[in-house]
């Protein structure tokens, strides 16, 4: 047994001497350890063994700077070669809320919607991909997108601290657009802020609406947790879908990564589709 006697840098300016075998998988842990930044360390504790391993130390892992060794290329090799520290998971924040708008004003909007079925139009995408996204849109409805607009401001004191913003935020313009789904409609991943005209969107809501009883299954929405790549946000691998519940409204951050699910509607009538207001709070 060959040891060798290690110095080990803490935050605040402290060094430990510790002692460890040559072939300790200690020293490959702290060097992997210290060539993160600490703030993405895992949280947790190391055990640095004192007097030939006789005694311990536990130390918190964001306390690590350093180590000083005479087989640093060991330890710099050992760095080298871990597997670079995956970039930090951002939780996407979605706000549910139900019974968001009156019986009154919920049966009117689906009777409107229904009523004005030959006025809406096909979907499109920015980018005129024509196999990115499938519905129908109609944008001239403005009773209904100033109710809309409304209720959301009535309600933004609650709204905007749930996404770390204070309630006097500014929001100077309103975005809607009311979108139909039928039969095998869908809209693949994609973010609302991603084009040079759409920049000043900060929030996207969805209020879903539909005729009862419910005609058709599907159209859930997929919203992603963020990571950064290449100094971008993209989709991390965890998602959570959400209902379109009847009357119910989502608010997200509108450069998360999202999709609408594929819709089923067996009788593809346009009265039995899947219904949504949404649209977009746009920051000066």
């Amino acid at each position: 047994m060959t040891w060798r006697t290690y110095s080990l840098l803490l935050a605040g300016g402290h060094r430990i001497d510790f002692d460890a075998e040559e072939n300790d998988p200690l020293l490959d842990q702290l060097a992997t350890l210290i060539a993160v930044n600490a703030d993405q360390r895992p949280a947790g504790l190391v055990e640095i063994p004192l007097r030939h391993g006789q005694s311990r130390l536990t130390v918190s892992t964001q306390a690590l700077v350093g180590v000083i060794s005479d087989t640093s290329l060991r330890l710099v090799a050992a760095a080298a070669a871990s597997t670079t520290a995956a970039p930090p998971i951002e939780p996407s924040i979605v706000v549910h809320w139900r019974d968001f708008l009156t019986p009154a004003d919920h049966a009117a909007l689906v009777d409107f919607a229904i009523a004005h079925e030959a006025k809406f139009t096909p979907s499109g995408v920015s980018t005129q991909d024509k196999q990115y996204r499938e519905s129908w849109v109609l944008t001239d409805f403005p009773a209904f997108s100033a109710l809309m607009e409304q209720r959301i401001r009535d309600r933004l004191g609650a709204l905007l601290p749930a996404f770390g913003l204070p309630p006097e935020h500014p929001l100077p313009r309103f975005e809607a657009q009311l979108t139909a789904h039928n039969d095998g409609n869908y809209y693949r991943q994609h973010n609302d802020n991603g084009s040079a005209d759409t920049r000043s969107r900060l929030l996207t809501y969805v209020y879903y609406f539909n005729r009862s009883p419910k005609a058709y299954t599907g159209g859930e929405l997929r919203v992603f947790d963020s990571t950064v790549r290449d100094n971008f946000y993209v989709a991390a691998e965890h998602y959570r879908d959400y209902q379109p519940e009847n009357n119910s409204i989502v608010f997200f951050l509108s450069r998360y990564l999202h999709e609408v699910r594929p819709v089923s509607c067996p009788s593809g009538a346009f009265a039995d589709g899947r219904f949504t207001i949404n649209g977009w709070l746009h920051e000066a």
